[in-house]
């Protein structure tokens, strides 16, 4: 009688597989992840960009309006304007008594 020895061969476990499958779930959420934060800062920098520009035109008008209140209530232009409208400097001074 002669003794068989059969041997059997292990299969390799799934383990690996799946632990390959999880980083490669994980490393794709990350990509998703990493997409759509370079879309939400490229919107936050274009709608930072408009507000800038604004800004800047608003205090350009903001300037040209305070130099046009600076030429209007300047002291000449007072001046002429109140002698166009009768108003003159006197010439004596008489006090009521």
């Amino acid at each position: 009688m002669t003794i068989i020895k059969k041997f059997e061969t292990e299969e390799p476990s799934k383990f690996p597989k799946k632990v390959i499958g999880l980083y490669g779930l994980v490393f794709l959420a990350l990509i998703v992840a990493q997409v759509w934060a370079n879309n939400t800062l490229a919107t936050f920098g274009k709608g930072f960009d408009e507000i800038q520009q604004k800004d800047a035109a608003l205090q350009l008008e903001n300037q040209v309006l305070e130099n046009k209140i600076a030429e209007l209530s300047s002291i000449n232009k007072i001046a002429s304007e109140s002698a166009t409208l009768g108003l003159t400097t006197p010439k004596s001074i008489q006090y009521v008594q």
